[in-house]
């Protein structure tokens, strides 16, 4: 586990979805939608000097201000202390758009079939 600035936590969440190519979302809050319709591949990344904005599948976009410790296995990526998780997302038939806010936090990627 290590502490990072943004810009390097983003580098090791492209590096593990290179390997790992889709991911079930958990939130602060819990499991993000269903868990059979919860995986999720990357499509964009940035960050600022305080923020980690994560896209993925081209319509949920997961912001983590001040991400703390990036944390990784082979099938899990957490990344812990996040001080606020907000998710912008549109659903997918209709794209109706939500914003959520899941205040502090971590947020953990599992490989379907891991972890649960």
């Amino acid at each position: 586990m290590t502490s990072m600035a943004p810009a390097d936590t983003v580098a090791g969440v492209r590096d593990w979805f290179a390997k790992a190519k889709v991911a079930a979302l958990a939130l602060p809050g819990g499991i993000f939608r269903h868990p059979g319709d919860n995986f999720h591949r990357l499509t964009w990344s940035a960050t600022t000097s305080h923020k980690l904005l994560l896209e993925f599948d081209d319509q949920l976009l997961l912001i983590l201000t001040d991400p703390g410790e990036l944390e990784y296995t082979d099938t899990e990526l957490t990344i812990r202390g996040c001080r606020q998780v907000t998710l912008d997302w549109q659903e997918y038939v209709n794209m109706r758009s939500h914003v959520e806010d899941h205040g502090q936090g971590d947020v953990r990627l599992t490989v379907p079939g891991e972890g649960r």
